[in-house]
């Protein structure tokens, strides 16, 4: 089974990471430079809930706001 993980809170990501253990590929589209919320979270300068929802997930940096991001995400889709 193919994800498309379009998440940006910590029930999104916990779902898809759920998902991976079990087997599914997931790829996890993030906002370039930015990344997911998730890896904000820090704990002693770490990023340990980013560790813990991005394992077994695919991460790629698509920028959603431009044409050339959607067609990207489009073609992932499809394929």
């Amino acid at each position: 089974m193919r994800v498309l993980d379009l998440s940006r809170l910590f029930a999104g990501n916990m779902l898809t990471f759920y998902l991976a253990d079990f087997g599914a590929d997931v790829l996890k589209i993030e906002q370039p430079d930015v990344g997911d919320s998730a890896r904000a979270v820090r704990d002693g300068g770490y990023a340990v809930w980013w560790k813990v929802m991005s394992r077994n997930k695919r991460s790629l940096a698509i920028d959603l706001k431009h044409k050339d991001g959607i067609a990207a995400l489009t073609r992932r889709i499809n394929h």
